[in-house]
């Protein structure tokens, strides 16, 4: 009889598995063959097992429910199954785990039918040896974790796929939204002309100003995530007025405030504080904070932007916008900035596409900052973020 090492006894369900040691289910009803098979399994010089007998497909799936297996070695003739049958219910049962085939020689046509519907390989009972079977059990794991890897990059493509059919028909549904807004409001504007003077005309064009900067920032967002995926997206760094960025940043989005009748504050610095960035983009950050502000504040609700010096560090200027809106749980602020990710209530609030953060978030890292967030759902969010003082002027660098 070949020795049996007794110390490897099998691991508890549940366990996590460590790469350099694999749990092998025998599913085997001979007590010779089984015993057998562990003596092989315990001879292998480069890959250390442990391994688990049962001898009924019914041990079997009660024990692949519990999960902790890395591998099977089946026998397909059980006391309860035999032949292609037995295969089929352990690949429906644990199709993520590799299952190699033991078989005899009148059942190679059974085992190799089986190879066909997802079992990783099969072995002849008579052929088997300690070499054949290390060889075999690393080549099937190693297998079905390339088939792993590829299934989730498939269905990773699909979703994918999904997402952009989505994605074209809500910036279609947003795009048709917004330029409805602006074609009736101009035969509006043209007969205020008349009707109701100056103010009406003005009224109007708020609104048509609010869906064209709507328009705008979704562009932008859409384009410029394309852009930093593919890695086009470049920055061009000079000197950049804080208190400036700040004012212009909420002056652009004025007209959104105004038709949500919200309360603005603005805080600025005394003096000018300069810092070193990329203008264009900082004041697209900027428009995205004040737009998801705005969005998920309710009607007649508050809204601070501001830029000042930092009180935790005098060398940098402290950028923030915070309102009185739904709020964000700490769960979901582990997540919004994970490209597409929109909170439930979020949702359900308002219309949009998740893009904005990251965006914003992926540009502050490229001046080597970082977006803050603080917040609870029902009393407002506040994002913040730091960049260093500049020296006041210099000329703009590619970056």
């Amino acid at each position: 009889m070949i020795p049996v090492d007794d110390s490897m006894t099998p691991r508890p369900a549940g366990e996590s598995r460590t790469p350099d040691i694999l749990h092998v289910l025998v599913v085997e009803d001979s007590p010779a063959d089984a015993e057998l098979i562990r003596g092989l399994i315990a001879l292998a010089k480069s890959l250390r097992c442990v391994p688990e007998h049962v001898t009924t497909l019914e041990e079997a799936l009660k024990r692949l429910k519990k999960d902790g297996v890395d591998a099977v070695l089946l026998d397909l003739n059980l006391p309860d199954s035999a032949g292609l049958e037995t295969a089929q219910k352990i690949l429906a049962a644990a199709p993520d785990v590799p299952t190699i085939v033991l078989s005899g020689l009148d059942e190679r046509e059974i085992a190799l039918r089986a190879v066909h519907q997802g079992a990783q390989d099969y072995l002849i009972k008579s052929d088997v040896g300690s070499h054949l079977l290390e060889r075999a059990l690393r080549y099937a794991v190693e297998r079905q974790r390339l088939l792993d890897e590829i299934q989730s990059k498939y269905h990773n493509e699909i979703e994918l796929s999904r997402f952009k059919t989505q994605l074209v028909s809500m910036v279609s549904h947003d795009f048709a939204n917004a330029l409805s807004v602006i074609e009736c409001g101009l035969p509006l504007i043209e007969e205020s002309m008349t009707a109701t003077g100056d103010r009406g005309r003005k009224v109007l064009y708020q609104h048509l100003k609010s869906g064209v900067r709507a328009l705008h920032l979704t562009a932008h967002n859409l384009l410029n995530l394309g852009r930093m995926e593919s890695g086009k997206l470049k920055l061009r760094f000079g000197e950049v007025e804080a208190g400036e960025l700040a004012r212009d940043s909420l002056k652009s989005l004025d007209a959104l405030c105004r038709d949500k009748r919200l309360r603005v504050t603005l805080k600025l610095p005394a003096r000018p504080l300069w810092i070193r960035a990329d203008e264009e983009s900082l004041s697209l950050v900027m428009a995205n904070l004040l737009s998801n502000a705005i969005k998920y504040t309710p009607t007649q609700g508050k809204i601070a932007v501001g830029a000042a010096r930092d009180p935790e560090s005098a060398d940098h200027v402290l950028f923030f916008v915070e309102d009185n809106g739904i709020g964000i749980s700490l769960r979901d602020q582990k997540r919004i900035f994970a490209p597409y990710f929109r909170t439930t209530l979020g949702q359900k609030t308002a219309q949009g596409f998740g893009v904005g953060l990251t965006f914003a978030r992926t540009i502050l890292e490229a001046h080597g900052s970082s977006l803050k967030v603080k917040s609870s759902p029902g009393r407002g969010s506040r994002f913040s973020f730091k960049l260093p003082l500049g020296t006041g002027s210099s000329a703009p660098e590619r970056f």
